[in-house]
């Protein structure tokens, strides 16, 4: 489980240092490992916030064909985390949205999103 957890993580940071831009930073981001998951495995969800002092909401949410997660944190202005990390679990062969929100104290809101499939663990029959 520590291996799996520590390869998750590995992934996560690669795929985020492969992300980065010497341009102007997104407010929020997401990331998914892997992109291209076997069914019934569990999917990391990786979200950057970049500190301003108006966050105040996080919410996330997975959307797919018979599945929906959603779930909302409080954050502290720039003294908040600039990473979340969630896990989703178990999921059913599909395409997939995720979604990350963040919410500020003068309502306005930025919105990162990208999508991520679930495919057989079954090998094709022949």
């Amino acid at each position: 489980m520590r291996r799996t957890i520590r390869r998750w993580l590995l992934g996560a940071a690669i795929l985020l240092a492969a992300h980065g831009s010497a341009d102007a930073v997104d407010p929020i981001s997401v990331t998914v490992y892997p992109r291209v998951a076997m069914a019934l495995r569990d999917v990391m969800l990786s979200v950057r916030v970049e500190p301003d002092e108006r966050n105040r909401w996080l919410t996330w949410e997975v959307d797919g064909p018979s599945y929906y997660r959603n779930s909302t944190r409080q954050v502290n202005g720039a003294s908040s985390p600039r990473m979340w990390q969630f896990v989703v679990k178990d999921l059913t062969e599909g395409d997939y949205v995720v979604r990350a929100v963040i919410s500020r104290d003068n309502e306005s809101q930025s919105i990162a999103e990208m999508t991520f499939a679930v495919v057989s663990a079954k090998p094709p029959s022949k």
